[in-house]
């Protein structure tokens, strides 16, 4: 075997975590530094793909909390033209769409939203030790407790609006933890029409560092402190390693091998994960799949007086009896587990947060995201599947923006005409659940874990192997610029150790 190449650091993917450690290590005076990335492209879970109306990005898409989001800072101070482009799209209140009554008006839904959220941040931090419990118990417990404050159109609708949660989660009501799914905004959201712009930017300088198509097998701590790392084509040394991969992967490669789609992307870690890193991946720690599917049409047909829509999922019509006439909370939970299970039968049985891209660009295209464990299902289907799949809930929302049913031609043989019916043109459905780099789309947190223990354990390492990446940090957790700001902190990790030697 030739004699591995030796580098000062080396990186393990080249997501936007990986190319900012890469990027900061270069300019800062290592030139001695490789990323390497099992895909055959850059840019990890922000990535963008063409449709028939323009490029989508299918996996993160927003600048979240633009006060204080570094990323967006950075952008800001950029000349415009080598900006993303950008749109600040939030919205008032969430349009709520009901399968029965359309859009849903009633009076003051989302100042108890508002009302519920406290409610849960109450129930938890003003008393240490209290259980967490599933979301779905939250909102029914909730709903029990204020019944008689809440009216019969209050009292029913609610717990649909509740659920928009889960669309900032990728995880459904009973899988998400209720302790920790509230969400503190810091700033407005910025929908972001080109993050491969920003991605390209980062990794121009070290282009010539980074490998595409080799994937990392084994990370072995040497004698001397160094590491030995193997590829698929090549074997190196280095004396910091940073591994950037997603926290499932992570978490996969802290488990016993077992040849699979999801150990694919497995390392060896030689010696294993200290047990601080190794509980809080398998114990303390989840990921959700948040999925994303893009309907394109052929021009707007529809109403642009709203944004954003939660389609909400079909309660049981004697929801309201139910809760009123109960006189046990623990009997109630057991009920409308019952009457509200798990499924995948048809699109109103999960609710899907639906942006309307026609409001605020024009573009005559919905973009539905979904959670987990409807996500897996969905990116098993074919486009026609899908068609049929969420024809319903399309329908329903294009009656509520005064429009008429679509007219589907996925095969592209109806010409252009000027039909007052929408002509539903394209579907592309994302696959990050399926994808054996990725398996899901970002951490979250299921009942009993706590996120502290991940960041603490990850953000401290192991000596000089390193981590970054979305689930390594507290502000901007689960965000783009919560990776580009772990990649710049392991980077002045080894920037300290370098020059203070």
């Amino acid at each position: 075997m030739s004699t591995p190449t030796h580098y000062t650091a080396l990186v393990i993917g080249a997501g936007i975590a990986g190319l900012k450690a890469c990027n900061e290590l270069h300019a800062n005076g290592i030139d001695s530094v490789i990323c390497i990335e099992s895909r055959d492209r850059i840019g990890g879970r922000l990535h963008a793909e063409q449709g028939r109306n323009g490029k989508y990005e299918v996996g993160a898409a927003w600048h979240h909390d633009t006060l204080s989001n570094g990323l967006f800072l950075e952008e800001l101070s950029l000349p415009a033209e080598e900006r993303a482009d950008f749109v600040f799209d939030d919205e008032d209140a969430t349009c709520l769409v009901d399968k029965n009554s359309g859009i849903v008006n009633v009076d003051q839904l989302d100042t108890l939203r508002h009302e519920f959220e406290r409610w849960v941040e109450m129930k938890y931090y003003q008393s240490l030790g209290v259980k967490d419990l599933p979301y779905f118990d939250l909102c029914i417990e909730f709903c029990y407790q204020k019944r008689d404050l809440l009216t019969n159109d209050q009292l029913f609708h609610l717990p649909q609006l509740l659920r928009y949660m889960e669309l900032w989660h990728g995880v459904d009501w009973y899988g998400l933890s209720g302790k920790f799914s509230g969400i503190e905004h810091n700033g407005r959201n910025a929908l972001v029409f080109s993050y491969d712009k920003i991605v390209s930017r980062i990794a121009k300088p070290i282009k010539d560092k980074i490998h595409l198509n080799e994937s990392v097998s084994l990370v072995k701590k040497l004698p001397n402190g160094g590491f030995q790392v193997q590829s698929d084509k090549g074997n190196y040394t280095c004396d910091y390693c940073i591994v950037t991969v997603p926290q499932s992967v992570l978490t996969f490669s802290c488990k016993d091998p077992e040849p699979s789609a999801k150990t694919a992307a497995r390392i060896q870690f030689d010696p294993p994960l200290n047990s601080a890193i190794t509980e809080a991946l398998t114990e303390k720690s989840s990921f959700g799949s948040l999925g994303k599917v893009i309907f394109e049409f052929d021009k707007v047909k529809w109403s642009t007086k709203c944004g954003r829509f939660l389609t909400a999922h079909e309660q049981p019509q004697d929801f309201v009896e139910t809760v009123r006439n109960s006189d046990d909370l623990h009997h109630l939970l057991s009920t409308m587990r019952e009457k509200l299970p798990r499924s995948n039968d048809d699109s109103w049985k999960n609710p899907t947060y639906i942006v309307n891209l026609a409001k605020r660009t024009g573009i005559p295209t919905f973009v539905a995201l979904t959670q987990q464990p409807l996500t897996e299902y969905l990116e098993t289907l074919s486009k026609e599947e899908v068609e049929q799949f969420y024809r319903p809930v399309i329908n329903k929302l294009l009656h509520s923006l005064d429009a008429q049913d679509y007219i589907c031609d996925l095969q592209d043989k109806i010409p252009d005409s000027d039909s007052e019916a929408p002509v539903l043109k394209n579907i592309i459905t994302t696959k990050w659940s399926s994808d054996p780099f990725a398996l899901g789309a970002y951490s979250a947190c299921k009942p009993g874990d706590d996120p502290m223990d991940l960041v603490i354990a990850l953000s401290a390492g192991q000596g000089n192997l390193r981590f970054a990446g979305e689930h390594t940090i507290m502000d901007g957790a689960g965000c783009a610029y919560g990776a580009w700001e772990s990649g710049k902190r392991e980077a002045k990790y080894i920037l300290d150790k370098v020059f203070t030697r």
